[in-house]
C-alpha cells in the first residue's frame, strides 16, 4: 500500500509473527442486522468485508451472540475474505466466563487475534494468562483500557498496566479527556496515549475518533503510539485507509456520532453504512442522465455525489455563494467542527466526480426549463419558525454564528432543543452569560436518548459544575418558561403557574423549530420525468436524514 503522504501510518508492522499491512485498525463496532439466529447474516458479512476492502489492517468482529461452535458457512466466508486480503481477523471476546473455550473456538475458526475490554471486577492479567495458556500463545491478545488524565498521577494505575505486559501483545488505550474550549480533543487524547506509552514497553494503539490521517501520521511519527484504532469513524468511512493511500484524505467522511448518534452498525454521516448489500444490489442506470440538484446543503451534496458516482452528468444549483447549507455552523463552533469536515469531504468528492457547481444562482422555472434535465432532485432546505414577541426584535440562534459581534453581552435563548443547547454552549464559550428557556419540563424533550445524554453531559460544566473558571460563562436553565414580551433590555416570561418574570437580556435568540421550504419544488415539479424532494424541504430533520434521502433519490435515477 502506498505510503507517500503518510509513510508511518501506512508502514507494515509485525506482532509476534503476524503482519499488519498498516497501522490502522477497525475497533469492535458491530454491524447492522449482523446476526441471524446466532449466525452471521449476509448483511453482517458484507459490512465487515467493506472495512476490509477499505484497507484496514485489522477488522474486529463484534457480535456477542455469534455462535462459534458448529459450521457457520458465512463466518467461514467472512474470515476467508479478511485473511485473503491480508487483513488480520480479530474477534472481540464478550464472555469472560468462558474465555479459554471461546479463544480456542475463535482460533479454530481462523481468527488470529482476540480483543478484550478491561471490565470492573475482572482480573485482566489472570484472564489474559488463562487465554494465553489455553491457546499455547497462538492467538494475539489485545486489551482495551480507558485511561483518564488523573490516571497518570496514580502509581497504582501505571503499575497495573505494567503487570499486564507479559500477557499481552498490544494495549489499546482509549483516552478520556476533559473537553476544554479551544483545544482539539483528538490531540488531547493522543497526547494522553503518548504519556501512557512512555511508561510501558508494550506496543500501544490509540483508540481515537480522528478523521484526518495526518493526525495519525504525526502521532506515530512522534512515538505517541504504534497503531491507530478507529471506532465510529470506520462506520462513517470504511474506505478511510484506501483514501489515505490514494492521496484522497480530503474525501474522508468524518464521524458525526457525537452530534448525531446512530444505531449499532449505522452512521449518520454515511448513508451506505449498514445498507451495503442492499445498495450494492440496486439496479444500475440504463444510461447517462442529465441530473439537476437544486440546493447545496447536505441532502443536495449527497444526491450529487451519488448521482455522479453512478455515471450521470450532474449540475448543482445553489442560490448562495457557497455550498453546505447549515453545515457552515461548524466554522464558528468548534463543538460542531465535524460538520465543516463533512461539507469539505462532500465537495472534494463532487470535484473528483465532475459535478458542476452553479453558485449564486436562483433555480427559476425558466432557468431549469432551459437546462432541460432528465431528473431534478430538489433540496432547498427549511426556514426557521419565527418567534415574534411584542416590543422588540429576535433572531434565530444561527444568527449568532454568522454575526458574533452583533450579539450583546447577556443572551437569552428561547428553545431547549439541540440547536438551542449547542448555541448556548457556543455563546458561553465566547464569554456571554446565557439563559436558556424551555417551555417543557425538561431540556431536549424530543431528542433521541443517546443525543440527549451526550448534550446534557456537555452542558453540566456550564450549569451545575460552573465555577467561574475554564474560559466559559454560566448557562442558566429555566424550564416551563413561556416568553411573552420584550421590554427594552429585558425579556418577560411566564412560568407554569402563570406568574410573570423578567430577565435582563441584551440579545434574544430563538430555536423553536424549522419548517420546510417547498416553494421552489412547487414551481419545478413538472419540468423533468424524474422529480424528488429530499432533506428539510420534505420535512425538517437531522443531517443523517438529509444525507440518506439525497443518496436514495440519486439511487433511483435510472
Amino acid at each position: 500500500m502506498s505510503g507517500r503522504l503518510y509513510p508511518h501510518l501506512l508502514t507494515p508492522l509485525s506482532l509476534r509473527g503476524v503482519l499488519f499491512e498498516n497501522r490502522v485498525r477497525a475497533a469492535p463496532m458491530g454491524a447492522a442486522r449482523a446476526m441471524d439466529g446466532g449466525r452471521l447474516s449476509p448483511e453482517g458479512v458484507d459490512s465487515y468485508e467493506s472495512r476490509a476492502r477499505g484497507g484496514f489492517a485489522q477488522v474486529t468482529v463484534d457480535e456477542p451472540g455469534l455462535e462459534l461452535t458448529g459450521a457457520d458457512p458465512r463466518l467461514e466466508v467472512l474470515v476467508e475474505a479478511l485473511r485473503g486480503r491480508d487483513v488480520v481477523a480479530a474477534l472481540r471476546l464478550s464472555r469472560p466466563a468462558d474465555a479459554a473455550q471461546t479463544a480456542l473456538a475463535a482460533r479454530a475458526a481462523g481468527f488470529q487475534a482476540l480483543w478484550l475490554r478491561e471490565e470492573p471486577g475482572t482480573d485482566a492479567a489472570a484472564l489474559c494468562a488463562e487465554i494465553r495458556a489455553s491457546t499455547s500463545g497462538r492467538v494475539l491478545l489485545q486489551l482495551e483500557v480507558q485511561v483518564g488524565e488523573d490516571d497518570l498521577l496514580t502509581e497504582a494505575r501505571i503499575n497495573g498496566l505494567r503487570e499486564l505486559e507479559p500477557q499481552l501483545d498490544l494495549l489499546v488505550v482509549k483516552p478520556v479527556v476533559r473537553p476544554c474550549p479551544g483545544l482539539d480533543e483528538v490531540e488531547q487524547g493522543l497526547a494522553l496515549v503518548g504519556a501512557v506509552k512512555e511508561q510501558l514497553r508494550l506496543p500501544v494503539a490509540a483508540l481515537v475518533e480522528l478523521s484526518d490521517p495526518g493526525q495519525g501520521e504525526r502521532a506515530i511519527a512522534a512515538g505517541r503510539c504504534d497503531f491507530i484504532a478507529l471506532g465510529h469513524q470506520q462506520l462513517a468511512d470504511p474506505d478511510f485507509v484506501r483514501k489515505a493511500a490514494l492521496g484522497r484524505g480530503g474525501e474522508i467522511i468524518p464521524s458525526l456520532h457525537a452530534l448525531c448518534p446512530a444505531p449499532t452498525g449505522y452512521s449518520a454521516a454515511n448513508p451506505w453504512t449498514g445498507r451495503e448489500l442492499r445498495w450494492r444490489q440496486a439496479p444500475r442506470p440504463g444510461g447517462k442522465r442529465r441530473v439537476m440538484v437544486v440546493g447545496g446543503g447536505p441532502a443536495g451534496l449527497s444526491a450529487a455525489v451519488t448521482a455522479a458516482g453512478r455515471g450521470h452528468d450532474v449540475i448543482l444549483v445553489e442560490r448562495c455563494a457557497n455550498v453546505g447549507g447549515l453545515l457552515w455552523q461548524g466554522e464558528a463552533d468548534p463543538n460542531t467542527a465535524p460538520l465543516v469536515r463533512l461539507r469539505e469531504a462532500l465537495k472534494e468528492q463532487c470535484r473528483r466526480l465532475g459535478v458542476k457547481f452553479q453558485l449564486s444562482t436562483d433555480a427559476t422555472r425558466e432557468y431549469v426549463a432551459r437546462m432541460a434535465p432528465d431528473a431534478i432532485v430538489c433540496a432547498t432546505g427549511s426556514a426557521s419558525t419565527p418567534l415574534r414577541l411584542e416590543g422588540g426584535e429576535t433572531h434565530h440562534v444561527l444568527y449568532a454564528y454568522d454575526n458574533p459581534h452583533h450579539i450583546g453581552h447577556r443572551v437569552v435563548i428561547v428553545g431547549g432543543g439541540p440547536a438551542g443547547c449547542q448555541g448556548a454552549m457556543y455563546l458561553a464559550d465566547r464569554g456571554h452569560p446565557v439563559t436558556l428557556l424551555e417551555r417543557e419540563g425538561e431540556l431536549l424533550p424530543r431528542a433521541r436518548a443517546e443525543l440527549r445524554e451526550r448534550l446534557l453531559a456537555r452542558l453540566t460544566p456550564y450549569t451545575e459544575g460552573w465555577n467561574g473558571q475554564g474560559g466559559r460563562e454560566r448557562i442558566t436553565v429555566r424550564l416551563g418558561a413561556i416568553p411573552t414580551a420584550l421590554a427594552g433590555d429585558s425579556l418577560v416570561w411566564q412560568s407554569e403557574d402563570g406568574e410573570s418574570h423578567t430577565l435582563m437580556a441584551d440579545t434574544v435568540l430563538y430555536a423553536v423549530g424549522r419548517q420546510r421550504e417547498d416553494s421552489v419544488a412547487v414551481q419545478l415539479r413538472d419540468l423533468a420525468p424524474f422529480f424528488r424532494c429530499v432533506g428539510d424541504c420534505r420535512g425538517p430533520g437531522d443531517v443523517a436524514k438529509a444525507l440518506f434521502e439525497g443518496a436514495q433519490a440519486a439511487l433511483d435515477i435510472l
